[in-house]
């Protein structure tokens, strides 16, 4: 019998090991794995995450696996809810381009509470997180643009299956094991476009690590799912891609050559938004420093981007920070004025701020005709921002590709080091993000990850 799309993954995810990787793939990929780490210990801090958090304690639960910045244990089932919901909350974690997808929020949940449940080690917690990105982007290839087009969000939908695997790899389970894993966590799939802009969005992640590592136990404890559920009649693909555009051939095509996190992702996320306000909020902060813009003298604004980019730019004016993540309008606004884009620019207090809420009142969004066909999808948060001044001046600017995208201005580790003092100090003192950010640098050296996580607990009162 031919192998099928499900078990062809099922099989390079048994059979592909950390010593596979070549030094430049294993240097992105525990990059991103601090990056992301970062990102949660801010996240926890975040009401959103506390609601979760105080969901987990009321239903209980056997106490191995801990709850980053938080710091109490509970079921690796709960802890990787806390988790990904952490990693994802914020909205600034990363970009992965072929699936669409933020996926390394629901792979940290998901492997990290599986690891320390087994004690296994920093390399074995490394080598997950990267075959889970490989296979969420392998997938994600045969499926997209449809299915994210389609109304899902892929972060869920996509994410659910390669925590799934990966965590099946580190319970040890063969490819039959691995398969069914994906089976079990196929039916588990969700998460939908229309709740961008709430915290439900953020916990899509959440959910994709819970029931990725629920989907493995089961697998190991023997439940049943079938082996070909990606290709299957009424199965994944056909379910989630309405428009028939799914590519089955492609699925696990060249695996591991490249590398995906070598060619395309992830991008590290410099602003904490939805990804369509990137190029927008960044070319506001190069204007205002560029030209000594005053926020209190601008006009007007307008910023003409791609259809997708006005579509997904939900909340002209926000009334909240999950709102503001997906205002544009919000990312040009406090931009123009703060000269800045990090967490304090999309922070509850900031938000309220009326003057920066009655510019982003006054920027307009429209669709740039030269941007509506695309050949790349990482284009697809360009545009053309211009502000008009009272005194008549206008300052214009067109960016691809934000900071930190491939094709763009790459990222740096020492920018990668400045974000992760800055998310991780959210939850930790000084001398503790240090410790942490030296044992991620040399996570494969870690012999038991609950070394790691010890440290990975509020310390500032």
């Amino acid at each position: 019998m031919t192998q099928g799309p499900t078990m062809r993954i099922a099989e390079l995810v048994a059979n592909t090991k950390l010593a596979d990787m070549p030094p430049d793939a294993l240097q992105i990929a525990k990059a991103s794995l601090l990056n992301v780490v970062g990102v949660a210990l801010a996240g926890s801090t975040q009401p959103a995450v506390k609601k979760v958090v105080d969901f987990v304690q009321s239903m209980g639960g056997s106490p191995t696996a801990r709850v980053l910045g938080v710091g109490f244990q509970t079921s690796p089932w709960a802890a990787a809810l806390v988790n990904g919901t952490s990693a994802a909350v914020l909205d600034y974690d990363e970009n992965s381009w072929r699936g669409l997808g933020h996926f390394t929020g629901p792979h940290l949940g998901a492997t990290l509470a599986v690891a320390e449940m087994c004690g296994a080690s920093g390399a074995t917690l490394l080598e997950a997180h990267a075959i889970a990105f490989e296979t969420a982007n392998k997938i994600g290839r045969a499926l997209q643009p449809g299915q994210f087009l389609g109304g899902w969000h892929s972060t869920g939908t996509i994410g659910v299956l390669s925590s799934a695997a990966a965590c099946a790899k580190i319970l040890g389970l063969d490819a039959p094991g691995i398969a069914t894993a994906i089976g079990i966590a196929a039916s588990t799939a969700g998460g939908l476009r229309g709740n961008f802009g709430t915290m439900t969005k953020g916990f899509h992640s959440g959910t994709a690590a819970a029931n990725g590592v629920m989907s493995a136990l089961l697998a190991q404890s023997g439940f049943t799912a079938r082996h070909d559920i990606i290709e299957a009649e009424f199965g994944y693909a056909a379910t989630t891609v309405k428009d028939g555009s799914q590519r089955l051939d492609e699925v696990a095509l060249a695996w591991a050559d490249p590398w995906e996190v070598i060619e395309l992702g992830p991008d590290i996320k410099f602003q904490p938004s939805g990804s369509m306000s990137f190029c927008a909020g960044q070319l506001a902060v190069e204007l205002a420093i560029e030209h000594d813009i005053d926020s209190r003298s601008v006009r007007s604004v307008v910023c003409r981007t791609t259809p997708l980019g006005k579509e997904l730019s939900s909340y002209h004016v926000p009334r909240n920070v999950t709102e503001a993540q997906y205002s544009t309008a919000w990312a040009i606004a406090v931009g123009l004025t703060d000269r800045k884009r990090g967490l304090a620019q999309f922070s509850e207090q900031r938000v309220r701020d009326k003057d920066v809420l009655d510019l982003a009142s006054r920027v307009e969004i429209a669709v740039n005709p030269e941007l509506v066909s695309l050949d790349d999808v990482r284009d697809l948060a360009a545009c053309e921002l211009t502000v008009l001044m009272n005194d008549g001046q206008h300052f214009t600017r067109f960016r691809q590709r934000a900071t930190g995208h491939r094709g763009a201005e790459p990222w740096l580790h020492d920018m990668l080091d400045e974000k992760f003092r800055e998310t991780a100090g959210w939850s930790l003192s000084p001398s503790n993000v240090e410790r942490a950010m030296k044992m991620l640098r040399a996570i494969e050296t870690v012999s038991d990850v609950r070394d790691l996580t010890a440290v990975l607990i509020s310390d500032k009162g």
